[in-house]
């Protein structure tokens, strides 16, 4: 075993992954809202990282009960609140690859839930990797392929018997919550005579099983018999959405799990007359001709949509149904729509339901819906329910943050080699003369946890031996003594711990008093980001004496402390003498230390919860190669060394469990050898984000922790502007962050030109009159030049004008009607705007989702709608 400390990398792909996807977290997930939402928020990261270390329910990175190796986090559900989601999400954009969804005893486990869904995911390559770069004369070489990485969700709910979706354990009641005041009533009718009492705005409303939503009355009301939380009261409330609103996720089906889905290859349709190119980039001398709406557009094969993103553009070559036309299209959603169809894989489903590990292939972006959570633990007794757990891992077959880490020699001799705390020795006898330091010499930086060398090189007279012996040693941070080494020797090698990162430290040699003043000046620096670990062992991670040892390394390396202290002495004390530590009980040990120095349950709570000196949050950005708790190679012999109990039952259960080869032989295209890199997932996928969403604006405009749609797609003072533009507007800060994503096709770009053919450009997509009205008094093409927050000053300009030619703007419709047709602002919502016979329609027909030849200010809203809430994942 070794600890890396080194910024040396290991593979080829040691590269910053954050560089290929969206900053700010847009295109991660976390995958099971705690309370604080799906988004890469600080605070819901912070919340995340407490909730796996603390309260002492274990599930924690990177050891596990008995001191053997863990290679997730595990996240619950709060088993108090029925309400509290359950969902599982894919946390970054990838490929289902393999997958167990089994119903009834096929899901089933001595351990809880055996079924999983694994992603794969690709890492960015390298920099000049991309396009085979190299020096000056050399000749390139082909671009290397970046190694792929994995997302485990592990022990998810069965699959219900009647496959419709997750089984539900004890769900037998729905939660709602009024979002308004609400009669209830003793029958389900609109008569005052059966008025029972009122809830209040906010109350939860349990839905008894035996009422059915469907069932109405004769006044066209939803109504069913529920439980009221407050106040005990079973009765009839209206259930309509204007006045209840699910108080927790709607329940998963399969229909909502695209993995589970058979997609159609990819086809387009235009909404709007479109300009075809023969290139994909704007430009006069690209223009082809311009497809009319409602041209078919199918992307040929040989070129992949992810390689033709530019500018501000999604494209697509293609080909036209019109003609033999090969072009290039812009396939950004105000422009086309999407007739990709797809339907239920009952094939892949049916595999699914028999427990057996199935390979897939079937994409999933960041935050969709994987399946929901199953159970995981030990039973006291066989009909105990278990807790409802989600283990959530990421692995891989190289070091992802090899850059990020260095190598350094483990110190497991016990010989005083170099990168040892330095130790006193037996003073040697009194010399009768003065011996002074003159010059001593070392490092003028060093890194925190490393070790480095400082030498007394220079006295009034010839040392003798003995004389050399007796040089004791100071290192002052300040005023402040921070380490005294008496009788050291004239050369002292020293590890600064990561307390003393930023601050310049002072080393003193001296041979009788501390006051003399030669010394060395040494800056302390912080260490790397990351520390990285091997177990070569290929057994069940059982080397308890390895695992305790890496942490012995660990604190003496990096933090100049013994951790666990005297436990961990103990045990690494038993290997170096070549003795044989006895193996850690299944069993929690809550009566305290075994003799071994093995850490039990209990030890490990503490030691997570309390986190002294930052011992357990370093362990966030350990990066552990080891072989996989789900690919064990021969489960008998690993058990069997573990020395406990009926080693044959236990074999049989962890057997139930594992499915690395069964993937292997599925052809899920993963490692042979499932000796993998594991990382604390939550650290990883916050790296690989490349930076954590803003829950506060640094502005000094304000902005504070308000959070909009779309936050986490714009910088934090472009939020602060629009949130500033809201309350001088007195329009809702999300409906403006809407329509923008809307008009700039989610690129909030001040620069992105319409695709439809009309001149028009920017975040609302400003036209030339509109652009020269005096209250503007500018160009498209000055307006092209700003930067986004310098043009929302025009975007505040117009809607000012709007308001005070139309009137006040308040609804959703009538911001877009403000951009789209300023005259309707105020119309009701069934308002005609466009009626079948016009140009105006047969331009805008998509628009009539009901068909019947009129275009109502609701309808054209409806795709602004679709923004504010797909808006809701990027909230920030």
């Amino acid at each position: 075993m070794f600890i890396n400390l080194n910024p040396t990398p290991d593979s080829p792909f040691a590269v910053d992954l954050g560089n290929g996807y969206a900053r700010g977290g847009a295109n991660a997930s976390l995958p099971l809202d705690l309370g604080d939402g799906l988004a890469l928020a600080a605070d819901a990261v912070e919340a995340a990282y407490a909730h796996v270390e603390t309260g002492g329910r274990g599930g924690w990175y990177p050891v596990g009960d008995n001191t053997i190796w863990h290679g997730g986090v595990h996240l619950r559900p709060d088993p108090d609140d029925p309400a509290a989601p359950r969902t599982v999400h894919a946390c970054l954009p990838g490929r289902v690859v393999a997958a167990r969804l089994g119903a009834g005893d096929a899901a089933e486990g001595p351990f809880g839930s055996r079924n999983f869904v694994l992603v794969r995911h690709e890492a960015p390559a390298p920099p000049d990797a991309e396009d085979g770069a190299s020096s000056a004369g050399d000749t390139p070489s082909p671009a290397a392929e970046p190694p792929p990485f994995y997302s485990l969700y592990m022990h998810l709910a069965p699959l219900a018997d009647d496959r419709s979706g997750p089984a539900q354990a004890g769900a037998s009641t729905e939660t709602l919550r009024t979002t308004t005041r609400v009669n209830y009533r003793s029958a389900p009718a609109m008569d005052a005579s059966l008025v029972v009492g009122t809830a209040p705005r906010q109350t939860r409303v349990e839905r008894l099983p035996e009422a059915a939503q469907a069932a109405r009355n004769t006044d066209a009301f939803a109504w069913s018999r529920v439980h009221l939380a407050e106040g005990a009261v079973e009765a009839y409330v209206t259930t309509d959405p204007q006045y209840v609103e699910r108080a927790g996720p709607a329940p998963v089906t399969v229909e909502a799990v695209s993995w589970l889905q058979k997609v159609s290859p990819e086809t387009f349709e235009t909404t709007t007359g479109l300009n075809y190119r023969s290139a994909p980039v704007v430009r006069d001398e690209t223009w082809l001709g311009t497809a009319e709406k409602g041209t078919r557009v199918e992307p040929l094969s040989d070129a992949p949509q992810a390689a033709l993103e530019t500018g501000h553009f999604r494209w697509a070559r293609i080909h036209l149904s019109s003609g033999p036309v090969e072009a290039f299209i812009s396939t950004n959603s105000q422009y086309v729509r999407s007739t990709r169809t797809s339907e239920l894989d009952t094939d892949l489903l049916d595999r699914l339901a028999t427990g057996e590990v199935v390979a897939v292939d079937r994409e999933v972006g960041a935050g969709d819906v994987l399946w929901t959570v199953g159970t995981h633990g030990l039973r006291s007794l066989p009909d105990d329910p278990l807790p409802e757990t989600l283990h959530w891992e990421m692995i891989s077959e190289s070091n992802l943050v090899a850059d990020l880490c260095r190598p350094v020699e483990p110190d497991v001799s016990g010989d005083g080699q170099a990168g040892s705390p330095p130790t006193s020795r037996v003073s040697p006898p009194l010399s009768s003369r003065t011996v002074l330091v003159r010059r001593a010499e070392g490092p003028s930086t060093v890194e925190a946890g490393q070790p480095a060398t400082f030498r007394a090189a220079d006295f009034n007279v010839s040392p003798t031996p003995d004389e050399r012996a007796r040089v004791n040693w100071e290192v002052r941070a300040g005023d402040a003594v921070v380490a005294t080494f008496r009788s050291a020797g004239d050369r002292l090698v020293y590890t600064p711990p990561v307390a003393l990162a930023g601050e310049t430290i002072e080393v003193r040699p001296f041979a009788r008093s501390s006051t003399a003043q030669v010394s060395v000046r040494t800056r302390v620096e912080a260490p790397p980001p990351w520390w990285a670990a091997e177990d070569p062992d290929a057994d069940f991670q059982t080397d308890a004496a390895e695992v305790l040892g890496l942490f012995e390394r660990l604190d003496t390396t990096i933090l100049g402390t013994d951790l666990f202290a005297e436990r961990v002495v103990v045990a690494v004390e038993a290997r170096r003498e070549g003795a044989t530590p006895a193996r850690p009980s299944l069993e929690r040990d809550t009566a305290g230390a075994d003799p071994a120095g093995h850490l039990a349950h209990d030890e490990l709570a503490t030691f997570y919860t309390a986190d002294v000196g930052g011992r357990a949050t370093r362990l966030r950005h350990a990066a552990c190669r080891f072989v996989s708790e789900w690919g064990v190679s021969d489960v008998p012999a690993a058990v069997a060394a573990l020395g406990v109990g009926a080693p044959e039952a236990t074999a049989k259960a962890v057997e139930r469990h594992q499915w690395w080869a069964e993937a292997v032989a599925a052809g899920a295209g993963l490692p042979a050898e499932p000796r993998l890199w594991h990382y604390h997932p939550l650290s990883l996928l916050v790296h690989i984000a490349g930076s954590l969403a803003e829950t506060e604006s640094p502005d000094a405009d304000g902005g504070g922790d308000q959070t909009v749609v779309w936050g986490q797609r714009v910088s934090p003072e472009f939020k602060s502007r629009v949130l500033q533009m809201s309350d001088t507007l007195q329009i809702d800060a999300d409906y403006l962050m809407a329509i923008m994503a809307f008009e700039s096709a989610e690129t909030f770009s001040p620069s992105i030109w319409n695709q439809a053919g009309s001149r028009a450009v920017g975040l609302i997509q400003f036209m030339d009159g509109a652009a020269s009205e005096p209250d503007l008094n500018t160009t498209l093409e000055a307006l092209e030049a700003m930067t986004a927050v310098e043009q929302l000053d025009y975007v505040e300009r117009y809607f000012r004008m709007r308001q005070r030619q139309f009137g006040k703007i308040t609804t959703l419709s009538d911001v877009y009607m403000a951009v789209l047709r300023p005259a309707n602002i105020g119309d009701p919502e069934s308002a005609v705007l466009f009626r079948a016979g016009t140009t105006a329609y047969r331009q805008n027909d998509g628009l009539d989702s009901d068909g019947n030849g009129e275009i109502t200010k609701a309808e054209c809203a409806a795709k602004v709608q679709e923004k504010l809430e797909r808006g809701e994942r990027f909230r920030g």
